[in-house]
């Protein structure tokens, strides 16, 4: 199975959700990412998610960087 992301104009959603429904169940798959994003913020308002300050993540890159130059 291939993935695509595609951006399609709101008006013509019903027209794409008429499509995908035309085709065969096993020749599609919708997943919504939901149920992953209410996970990960769960998991960030637990404290279970490690996490780095943006300034020290931002000093990390800039010294990737600069070792390169």
């Amino acid at each position: 199975m291939q993935s695509v992301t595609i951006n399609i104009q709101e008006s013509y959603i019903p027209r794409l959700n008429a499509f995908l429904k035309s085709l065969p169940k096993e020749a599609t798959m919708i997943r919504s990412l939901d149920a992953e994003i209410l996970s990960r913020v769960d998991e960030y308002k637990s404290g279970k998610m490690k996490t780095t300050p943006l300034r020290e993540g931002m000093d990390r890159i800039k010294a990737k960087i600069e070792a390169k130059i």
